[in-house]
C-alpha cells in the first residue's frame, strides 16, 4: 500500500490517473526489463548521451522529472530540454539500487543516486509503452517508512 502512496503523491500529472487496481505480480522478465531500462538511463546520464536519454523516455503518457533542488517539470518537451542542459554538463554520478515495486501498470524502482557532492534518494517511474518500459517520472523519493 505504500507504494500507491507514493504513487498519488507522485502522479500529479495532466491528464493521469491512477485507478485503485491491485497489486498484481508480474514476471521476472518484466522485472529484468525495467532494472534494464533504469541502467540505460544512467548510462546516458553518466556518458552525456542526449539521443539515449530521449530513448528512455515515454511518449505517449505525460512525463515528468524534478531535479533535485528544483521544480518540477512537465512535458516531454520541458523534460528533455532541461536533460539537454544537465547533459551539456553533468556531474559524476553512480545509482545504487534501493528498491523496485510494481503496482497498477507501473514498476517504482527507487535508487541512491551518489553525486559529487552528496547523495540523494530518487524513484524513477516507468511505464510499457509499445512493449518497451519507458520512464514517465523522475524525482524524489519520499523518506522511507519509519519501523518501530
Amino acid at each position: 500500500m505504500r507504494f500507491r502512496y507514493v504513487l498519488s503523491l507522485i502522479f500529479l500529472l495532466p491528464g493521469l490517473v491512477l485507478t485503485p487496481e491491485s497489486v498484481t505480480a508480474q514476471s521476472d522478465a518484466d522485472r529484468e526489463a525495467v532494472l534494464a531500462a533504469n541502467a540505460e538511463f544512467y548510462r546516458a546520464f553518466r556518458e552525456s548521451d542526449m539521443p539515449a536519454m530521449a530513448a528512455v523516455w515515454g511518449m505517449v503518457e505525460p512525463i515528468g522529472v524534478q531535479h533535485p533542488a528544483t521544480r518540477r517539470i512537465d512535458g516531454r518537451e520541458q523534460v528533455l530540454a532541461s536533460w539537454a542542459q544537465i547533459l551539456a554538463a553533468p556531474p559524476a554520478i553512480t545509482c545504487a539500487l534501493e528498491s523496485i515495486q510494481y503496482d497498477g501498470g507501473r514498476w517504482g524502482v527507487i535508487c541512491l543516486e551518489h553525486l559529487n557532492p552528496g547523495t540523494v534518494r530518487m524513484i524513477n517511474i516507468f511505464h510499457r509503452e509499445e512493449g518497451a518500459w519507458k520512464m514517465i517520472y523522475h524525482g524524489p523519493a519520499p523518506k522511507p517508512a519509519v519501523t518501530s
